[in-house]
């Protein structure tokens, strides 16, 4: 759970170069006629009238697809048209779309991938999520170890 809050918070502070910090709910409670959700990420881009959601996941690498993997099911898990009304009401915009963010257990990010909520990462960025997961990771393995 810190390693994973962790990279959310960088990964806000990467959107917030170009969208407001207003602009950005971190877990917020979105009620549907089908049950709470509360996404890691909604970006309201004000602009455009558009709401991104970002899910944010720290799998472990197990093997070459595991990122991809994680990307569509993040991105499909708040994608329901419940949770796009919802959004939409919540937020005042027309459209909705949503996004996993996958930063492996193990520091890998998908490849020729660094655009995420409209936002292109820069390579310095992308490291510091990747670092981020790292220490989150070694610092889990020291708890387990002490323990």
């Amino acid at each position: 759970m810190r390693r994973h809050n962790e990279v959310c918070q960088q990964v806000s502070r990467s959107l917030s170069n170009k969208y407001d910090a207003s602009n950005i709910y971190t877990e917020p409670l979105v009620t549907t006629v089908v049950g709470n959700f509360r996404p890691d990420l909604v970006v309201i881009d004000k602009t455009r009238s558009h709401a991104f959601i970002a899910d944010v996941a720290i799998p472990y690498e197990a093997h070459s697809s595991t990122l991809l993997e994680t990307e569509a099911s993040k991105a499909t898990k708040h994608s329901t048209q419940p949770i796009a009304n919802a959004i939409k009401l919540a937020y005042g915009v027309r459209s909705v779309s949503s996004e996993g963010i996958p930063i492996g257990a193990r520091g890998a990010v998908l490849p020729n991938k660094s655009t995420y909520c409209g936002v292109k990462f820069t390579n310095s960025q992308l490291c510091t999520l990747a670092q981020s997961a790292i220490k989150g990771s070694v610092f889990t393995f020291n708890t387990f170890m002490s323990a």
